[in-house]
């Protein structure tokens, strides 16, 4: 798993949590190579956010400046802090051949291609509603 070196340096509560859990499992286990994630509260509560059809359709059909929400939801599923959220959103920035370059997390990956798959509903929506927030998205069966 690529993003566990570098959330291992930033989120060291989170992954002191995940030391402790690892000692008392079974088997082979590092920060680095976290083979029983779904023993993990935190695996758990992230695919439950990920499987909830009303956060799948906020996140394909809000603006992106409206995405504050849902990052301000998986931090508190996690139990972190509030300022968890803000570190959610930034993409991490990485060097690459002398020039940095911005590489999205593993939670930024899946709503792209949550987005990437409902853009033609996302843009048909805002189309047919003249940008007006008010009127409800579509029902979650579309979400799936």
């Amino acid at each position: 798993m690529d993003w566990a070196p570098h959330s291992y340096r930033l989120v060291t509560r989170l992954h002191e949590r995940w030391e402790a859990r690892g000692k008392t499992l079974p088997g082979f286990h590092t920060p680095h190579n976290p083979t029983h994630l779904p023993v993990y509260p935190e695996a758990v509560a992230l695919t439950e956010v990920f499987c909830d059809l009303e956060w799948r359709r906020h996140v394909a059909m809000v603006r992106e400046f409206q995405m504050a929400n849902f990052y301000q939801h998986v931090a508190k599923r996690l139990n972190q802090p509030p300022d968890f959220a803000c570190w959610l959103e930034r993409p991490w920035t990485r060097l690459l051949r002398r020039n940095y370059e911005s590489v999205p997390n593993p939670l930024q990956r899946w709503i792209n291609e949550i987005r990437h798959k409902h853009a033609k509903t996302r843009t048909e929506f805002y189309e047919r509603h003249a940008g007006f927030t008010r009127i409800p998205f579509p029902e979650i069966r579309h979400f799936k």
